[in-house]
């Protein structure tokens, strides 16, 4: 029952389609909801890292490290996202 209504919060919080989480709903979930969420969110981050979605990653890396300052990688990937994005693409 309880991994049934953890679903379906962490369902309900998101915003829109990007994953990004609302702020008004952040304050009212448990702890243990919210390192779910970040760990899911750390996870998307690596993967749009990869498939080279690099603004939605930052932003998946900024909510990361407001909820959790030391989440380990998340401030390294953050990082290299900055990097690349300051990157001009190549012709």
């Amino acid at each position: 029952m309880l991994l049934f209504l953890s679903i379906r919060v962490y369902n309900f919080i998101y915003c829109n389609s990007s994953g990004i989480i609302c702020d008004d709903f952040q304050s009212a979930m448990s702890p243990e909801i919210q390192l779910t969420i970040v760990a899911k969110q750390y996870d998307m981050a690596v993967q749009d890292i990869n498939a080279e979605r690099f603004e939605r990653a930052k932003q998946r890396l900024e909510y990361i490290l407001q909820v959790d300052p030391e989440y380990s990688g998340a401030t390294e990937h953050l990082s290299e996202v900055e990097k690349l994005l300051a990157t001009p693409p190549s012709p």
